[in-house]
């Protein structure tokens, strides 16, 4: 479903069957209350991702939570999450990696492909425990067909896992469109 930004209404206005349907019961049954049909996804890994030690890996995402906009597909171009209109957009990700006593982890959000880096962090291991990381990016620009991925890395010496699971997602990246232009 493509969204298109809602029209202007103000006090007196009188709607139709049309777009009572279009602003309540569509929406409604769309279940996209929460965001008023704003473009929203959060894309999870229900498996483990295999990350080769210093080496740079996109995260593929194999399940999502919602999307409502064709944001995101789990079939083709896994990594990446579409604008489906132009605005400003949040994105938040969390990864959970496998336990190691070695090395650092790293995440990257990444932008349209260029290597330019909307957000990025890299954590010291802090012994053998599953590391948790997080980044966020409060607002970022993008136009309709523009994408952002997630990239990460990490050196413990050897292959390392991102946690995927089925039942409590441990690795989610959500993006939803915050306002227009």
């Amino acid at each position: 479903m493509a969204y298109s930004t809602p029209a202007t209404r103000s006090t007196g206005d009188v709607i139709g069957a049309t777009q009572w349907n279009e602003l309540v019961t569509d929406i409604r049954y769309l279940a996209q209350t929460d965001t008023n049909g704003a473009p929203i996804c959060v894309a999870t890994r229900s498996t483990n991702q295999t990350i080769a030690n210093g080496t740079v890996t996109a995260v593929t995402w194999n399940a999502e939570t919602v999307d409502n906009a064709a944001f995101h597909s789990t079939s083709i171009n896994t990594s990446r999450f579409t604008a489906p209109v132009s605005g400003w957009y949040r994105a938040v990700l969390n990864l959970e990696w496998a336990s190691s006593a070695a090395g650092n982890r790293e995440a990257y959000i990444l932008f349209n492909g260029t290597g330019n880096s909307l957000a990025d962090t890299k954590v010291p291991n802090v012994g053998a425990v599953t590391m948790g990381l997080s980044l966020a990016v409060p607002l970022f620009s993008m136009t309709a067909g523009q994408y952002v991925e997630v990239f990460c890395a990490q050196s413990s010496g050897g292959n390392l896992d991102l946690v995927g699971s089925a039942g409590f997602p441990r690795c989610t990246f959500s993006i939803e469109w915050a306002k227009q232009p």
